[in-house]
């Protein structure tokens, strides 16, 4: 197992309640535990359910399906936290749409067709985000920037789409912006 894992579990839980049980009102995932809903896994036990248990959902669920093992830190982190947070597909599109901001993942090579927006890391996704990082800290900075920039533009949209969500969205900025914290990026942009 790739040590960031360990590392993104921790600063996940932060956030998602840790080994609380918990329900929150207006919260789609109902009773939650280890940032297990039991709105979308009906067959686990949320209640009862350990550490390690959670662990294993998360990583089968999230990490592994973003291929997390398989990109860059402190990409992996980002993508998972994401992933976590809002699902695969988000953030996985989050990272293919915030290389084609940086000119990456536009066209595939091997082929001469654009490459897709599809939420699914592969080849293609991992080949494009290690040639963007080979071009240095400037790249990282600005996929990093990127990506968070997508996230809130997701928790904007999600607001439009539903009022009632505009409880959860100081905590969503907190999260966002702890992450950078978190993977080393104390600013973003250059000072003025």
């Amino acid at each position: 197992m790739k040590e960031s894992f360990s590392r993104a579990w921790r600063f996940t839980m932060m956030w998602e309640g840790g080994g609380k049980v918990h329900t929150v009102p207006g919260d789609p995932g109902g009773t939650t535990k280890w940032g297990i809903a039991q709105v979308f896994h009906p067959t686990v036990d949320v209640r009862n359910l350990t550490e390690h248990q959670a662990q294993q959902i998360a990583r089968r669920e999230y990490w592994d399906k973003c291929r997390c093992d398989d990109l860059p830190y402190p990409i992996d982190v980002l993508v998972w936290d994401a992933a976590f947070n809002m699902g695969v597909g988000r953030g996985a599109k989050f990272l293919q749409r915030s290389l084609r901001s940086l000119g990456y993942y536009r066209v595939n090579a091997a082929n001469g067709r654009p490459w897709q927006v599809d939420g699914d890391i592969g080849p293609g996704t991992l080949g494009e985000t290690k040639m963007a990082l080979a071009s240095g800290d400037d790249n990282l900075r600005t996929l990093l920037r990127e990506f968070q920039l997508h996230r809130i533009r997701f928790y904007n949209r999600r607001i439009a789409n539903s009022p009632s969500q505009v409880k959860f969205i100081t905590g969503w900025l907190n999260r966002s912006f702890a992450l950078l914290i978190e993977i080393g990026i104390k600013e973003l942009d250059e000072p003025y």
